[in-house]
């Protein structure tokens, strides 16, 4: 529905915006690990046999006590030592594209 009612699109986890790009752009090919894990535990619409809905391992962070480097940090199946202290500025990924993500970028 929003790729159908938007032409830009911002995603945000623990607060801050972490990927924003053209509505189609985002939904055929999402840059950072977050947007990816959300997309993937969409249902689809009338596939009543699909069972469990995939989720996204691990749990959201204390948003009182953000950790000093990206805040998906704990979650993401792409994270390495930078990850953990310096958080990524949104970096160019892809034709009118931005991602705060150092794998993406």
């Amino acid at each position: 529905m929003v790729a159908n009612l938007a032409d830009r699109v911002a995603v945000m986890y623990g607060g801050s915006i972490v990927e924003t790009a053209g509505a189609r752009r985002l939904f055929d090919a999402p840059a950072h690990p977050y947007t990816r894990g959300l997309l993937a535990s969409l249902p689809a619409i009338g596939d009543e046999d699909r069972g469990r809905l995939t989720a996204i391992p691990g749990q959201p962070p204390d948003m009182t006590r953000l950790p000093e480097g990206c805040a998906f940090v704990e979650r993401c199946p792409y994270a390495f030592a930078r990850c953990r202290w310096e958080r990524p500025p949104l970096l160019p990924a892809g034709k009118k594209a931005r991602a705060a993500c150092w794998w993406t970028g």
